[in-house]
């Protein structure tokens, strides 16, 4: 009779701890992309909401009060809930005019971690 041997180099493929390991991490990943792409998306909506004001001729003439309001007007439309008008700064030079909207955003994602991500945006507004 033969006798047969087992090497344990000769083993192959993956055991069920590293598959349980893996499962987790994929999952733990996952859920850190679905909760942080709307926070980037929201704020793309920022972005081209300040870049749009800025590029309006009639910016400049208004007051700082209308210009809050002519953006907080447009981020509702976005359906951005994040900014307020608190959040949104007009500096203002003989020169230019700069709009700065500075905000950061707390979301869930695990038990008691929770991610916080800043955005600063600004746009200048040349006369």
């Amino acid at each position: 009779m033969k006798r047969i041997q087992f090497n344990i180099k000769q083993q192959s493929g993956i055991g069920v701890i590293s598959l349980i390991v893996g499962l987790c991490l994929i999952i733990v990943f996952t859920s850190m992309f679905v909760n942080v792409v709307p926070l980037y998306a929201e704020n793309f909506s920022v972005e081209s909401t300040l870049e749009t004001v800025s590029e309006e001729q009639e910016t400049i003439r208004l007051s700082n009060s209308e210009i809050k309001k002519r953006i907080m007007k447009r981020l509702s439309l976005s359906g951005v809930s994040s900014v307020n008008e608190r959040n949104i700064t007009i500096h203002r030079s003989p020169d230019s005019t700069v709009l700065q909207i500075a905000y950061e955003v707390r979301t869930h994602f695990l038990a008691n971690i929770d991610f916080v991500v800043k955005f600063d945006d600004k746009e200048e507004v040349i006369r």
